[in-house]
């Protein structure tokens, strides 16, 4: 089925909207991170800083202890990933050598994950 130039018009423009209205959180965020405390509460809202200030990014790394919080990510991370392998280890074991009742009820499910 091929389509008209125009209904691929309006798919991109559609997609372009769509993308655009998911990028705005990430500029918000980005804008709000390089404002002073002045500035981030003003109404209405700015969307350009008058002054960026890279300053704050010191200060955040400064006051937090993000190595600490990078650790702790790490460690849960490092975790769940070996208790994921080491269960999918025995399920394949099983299901490969064990006869059992209900293998075909179950397979699907742990070929999904």
């Amino acid at each position: 089925m091929k389509t008209s130039p125009l209904s691929k018009t309006f798919i991109y423009g559609l997609l372009g909207i769509g993308s655009i209205l998911m990028l705005l959180p990430f500029v918000w965020m980005i804008s709000t991170s390089l404002k002073s405390g002045n500035e981030v509460m003003m109404m209405p809202p700015i969307w350009i800083p008058e002054t960026f200030r890279f300053n704050n990014y010191v200060e955040a790394f400064d006051k937090a202890p993000f190595a600490t919080y990078f650790v702790n990510s790490v460690i849960v991370m490092v975790l769940s990933t070996l208790g994921e392998v080491i269960t999918t280890i025995l399920a394949a074991y099983a299901f490969s050598r064990l006869n059992f009742r209900e293998k075909m009820h179950y397979l699907p499910y742990w070929l999904q994950r």
